[in-house]
């Protein structure tokens, strides 16, 4: 009888015993990987569809950071990847990513002293829900490989999103460097643009001696000498306050001195 309850025991404790599963997904796919982060100025730019497709991406990631250890006999699948963009839409995508790298480089510029040499840098940063939507942009043929970085000419790269100026008290900044360099990211799907701006009369000056007018050129060499002299300038005013600085500090060491012996 002790037997058969025993026997009885063990067969119930097996039944309630885990048994372990397979986790099965769908196939054909692979898990979305974690998106880099961004800041809240870039989700703010995004399109309603790149922030949620930026959003399934992140929920992706979760679920895989979430699974258990898995098996050796487990099947691994990833959430269905996006559906494929029609071609219109890669259209209006890329219109709406001209606009937004117009609004935000524009943002960008601020008064600086470099802005007298035409150095003060730039760089904006956007997701972007494909690489069909920046090469269309920008007017780039596809290429085999994958790329991750090229270079426009000022005249290519404002050609697509448009002249940008930005007014400030005593004129205009616009963008000074000869080239815009053009980054993209495939993991995390983001698109970069940088290079350098400062006064646009520079810029001017630049467009004429490319065209190569000796006046104009002479009148650029001066506008340099011109903004070269002003940052001397600055730098003997503040070598001249640090050294009226020290005299008074010594000055004042002298009287302490002075004080100890008489005291």
């Amino acid at each position: 009888m002790a037997s058969k309850r025993n026997s009885a025991s063990t067969d119930a404790s097996a039944s309630l015993a885990p048994t372990s599963k397979k986790r099965r997904v769908g196939s054909g796919s692979q898990v979305t990987p974690h998106p880099a982060s961004h800041t809240l100025e870039q989700l703010l730019d995004m399109d309603h569809q790149d922030l949620a497709e930026y959003a399934f991406g992140i929920q992706g990631a979760l679920a895989a950071a979430q699974l258990p250890a898995l098996e050796e006999d487990t099947i691994i699948v990833a959430a269905p990847r996006p559906p494929v963009m029609s071609a219109r839409e890669i259209r209006d995508k890329a219109v709406e990513l001209r606009s937004r790298i117009h609004r935000g480089v524009k943002k960008l510029m601020k008064w600086q002293n470099s802005c007298k040499l035409g150095t003060s840098r730039w760089s904006f940063s956007t997701g972007v829900a494909s690489e069909e939507v920046v090469l269309r942009a920008f007017r780039l043929e596809k290429e085999k490989k994958l790329w991750k970085q090229k270079k426009l000419t000022r005249a290519e790269f404002e050609a697509c999103v448009g002249e940008i100026e930005k007014s400030i008290r005593f004129g205009y900044l616009a963008i000074t460097s000869k080239h815009v360099t053009l980054k993209w990211n495939a993991d995390d799907n983001t698109f970069t643009a940088c290079g350098q701006y400062g006064k646009q009369e520079l810029r001017y000056l630049q467009e004429a001696e490319e065209e190569g007018s000796a006046a104009c050129q002479a009148e650029a060499a001066a506008v340099y000498a011109d903004a070269a002299a002003e940052e001397a300038k600055a730098v003997a005013e503040k070598a001249k306050v640090a050294a009226s600085d020290a005299e008074v500090a010594a000055e004042e060491a002298v009287a302490a001195v002075t004080a100890l012996l008489r005291g």
